[in-house]
């Protein structure tokens, strides 16, 4: 998978962003709490599209399903810069949003940047998702969507995968292997 500079860049920051939300000064993990924080002050957030993408997209964390037989459009976007992005409603009917984030996705479609928005956030989640599960075949169908009740062993799985990636990026682990 190719990426931007534009989306390289980024997903550093964002990886980074979502590993800030994910513990609390006492070292536990409150991931989930912190994005519903995020989720529910979404519209206060919305100003900061443009300025601090990385800051506003992990309102929509595991808020995409990528089928299989569909990754083709998901991979091309993260090879463009922003203004070659394809439409949202092109890109919409190669993914499913899940019905939590509809909401947050029509605030944003009401932005003047808000497609291009979206399409990042996309492609964020996506190259998120398989940088963390780069043993899973394409032909998988990658599901990265909310579970309110989503277990412990999935976060920690997804917090030493999301280390190995930025130990991988020359950064150091917070916890031994």
């Amino acid at each position: 998978m190719k990426l931007s500079r534009y989306f390289a860049e980024l997903l550093e920051n964002y990886h980074a962003e979502i590993e800030d939300l994910r513990h609390d000064s006492e070292g536990r993990d409150v991931l989930q709490s912190r994005l519903k924080d995020k989720r529910r002050a979404f519209k206060d957030l919305l100003p900061m599209i443009d300025v601090a993408p990385e800051m506003v997209a992990p309102a929509f964390h595991r808020a995409f399903e990528f089928p299989a037989g569909r990754l083709d459009t998901i991979r091309e976007l993260l090879s463009r810069e922003p203004g070659e992005f394809l439409p949202w409603g092109e890109l919409a009917q190669d993914i499913t949003v899940a019905a939590w984030a509809q909401p947050l996705v029509q605030a944003v479609l009401g932005e003047p940047s808000g497609e291009d928005f979206m399409s990042m956030a996309v492609g964020l989640e996506y190259a998120l998702a398989h940088a963390a599960n780069r043993a899973a075949p394409d032909s998988a169908d990658h599901r990265f969507d909310e579970d309110e009740g989503e277990g412990e062993d999935a976060d920690s799985d997804s917090e030493s995968l999301g280390e190995d990636f930025l130990e991988q990026q020359g950064f150091d682990r917070r916890s031994p292997k």
